[in-house]
């Protein structure tokens, strides 16, 4: 791991992301990107409707607009130079982005540029993620980030003992999916836990499933292998992992044959938003 991205809206959630990102390069010696998009001004002065040439719906003169835009950029670009200062305390290489673009435009235009392996954003509890990534921009960076993206609601302690991997573990998940998974919980130095949920509408005999996280244990020999039963494949991820007391969670957007359809129904943002340990997830079909 050799670069990471830190979006930041200057909130306390973003502090923790700043805070965990600072430990994770520190035992990687990666070098920490740290980029503020001022695209959520439009919510203030509708830059939308300027951008358009439709003038009628902003209510302010465009001078106006234009003097607010360098004085947010003015005041980005103070705020994110204290924060360098202060992560350079930590002996940390940090460079710093002041962007006007939507923010999953910004965030995937600096991963390409800057060869980021790794996205960490803070989040509001039961809210979803910082007000900066709220909403549309939430589900567009976790869903079209091509890089695994980490969300965290509470301080980073600096070290995971166990993370979980929820899978099907059919052959080309197996070949594919588990991977890059397991390769990351390798970048924490965590144990791997491999999981697959039985529900009753997805439903497979425990011999056949764990026939088939042989073939996954044959990349990550050392992997536990664990299979849960629960009404739904997210509530048992949470089950699972508040009762084997995990320290994060991987998901993937494939990976299991019911979690494709799942995450059309944003199971992402249900384990983020209901789940207080962090959650890392690697969309595979940018990555």
């Amino acid at each position: 791991m050799k670069n990471i991205l830190v979006p930041n809206d200057f909130s306390k959630q973003a502090e923790i992301a700043i805070n965990a990102a600072v430990k994770i390069a520190k035992q990687h010696n990666a070098v920490i990107h740290i980029m503020h998009s001022i695209k959520s001004l439009g919510d203030i002065v509708q830059l939308d409707s300027f951008a358009s040439g439709d003038f009628a719906s902003t209510t302010v003169s465009t001078d106006q607009i234009l003097r607010l835009i360098e004085l947010k950029t003015e005041e980005a670009e103070q705020n994110l130079a204290a924060i360098k200062k202060h992560c350079e305390t930590e002996n940390i290489n940090v460079i710093t982005h002041s962007k006007q673009q939507p923010v999953e435009v910004a965030i995937n235009q600096i991963v390409a540029e800057n060869k980021i392996d790794l996205i960490v954003m803070g989040s509001h509890g039961a809210s979803g993620v910082s007000e900066m990534l709220m909403g549309s921009n939430a589900q567009k960076v976790v869903r079209h980030a091509k890089c695994p993206v980490l969300t965290i609601k509470n301080e980073f302690k600096g070290n995971w003992n166990n993370i979980v991997y929820a899978s099907s573990f059919d052959e080309d998940e197996v070949n594919n999916n588990i991977p890059k998974a397991g390769n990351l919980a390798k970048w924490f130095e965590a144990q791997l836990n491999f999981l697959c949920v039985n529900t009753p509408s997805y439903f497979e005999d425990s011999e056949t499933t764990l026939e088939k996280m042989k073939m996954a244990c044959k990349l990550f020999p050392d992997a536990q292998k664990h299979i849960y039963n629960d009404f739904s494949v997210e509530d048992g991820i949470l089950a699972f992992s508040n009762l084997y007391k995990m320290d994060a969670i991987i998901i993937t957007t494939h990976g299991y044959k019911a979690l494709r359809r799942l995450l059309n129904n944003n199971i992402v943002e249900h384990l983020v938003n209901h789940c207080n340990l962090p959650i890392i997830s690697i969309n595979l079909d940018r990555d």
